[in-house]
């Protein structure tokens, strides 16, 4: 989303863009911006922002349905049960 938004020292607050658009935007064109939308707007559209086969595909398992609480994405220590970058696992909470 909008990470360059504010300046280094705001980096711990960058996952609490979700919140601050909460009252605004609905979750689902959140998420949406934070994926797909993006990946038209770097012209990265098949590549990144979605999950195909052959992307470069971020994948997160969340422990809630950000469509019911979009805040569940402010606190990844709390609620992502894994994430993979790049094909790799970062965190894996399942095992």
């Amino acid at each position: 989303m909008g990470t360059d938004l504010f300046e280094e020292r705001f980096h711990p607050m960058q996952n609490r863009e979700f919140e601050f658009r909460a009252d605004i935007v609905k979750p689902i064109n959140q998420l949406r911006s934070a994926t797909s939308i993006n990946a038209k707007i770097m012209k990265k559209t098949g590549f990144v922002g979605c999950l195909t086969s052959g992307t470069y595909a971020d994948i997160i398992a969340i422990n809630k349905n950000p469509l019911d609480n979009i805040h569940v994405m402010s606190k990844p220590d709390e609620n992502f049960l894994v994430i993979i970058k790049c094909g790799e696992f970062v965190r894996n909470l399942l095992v």
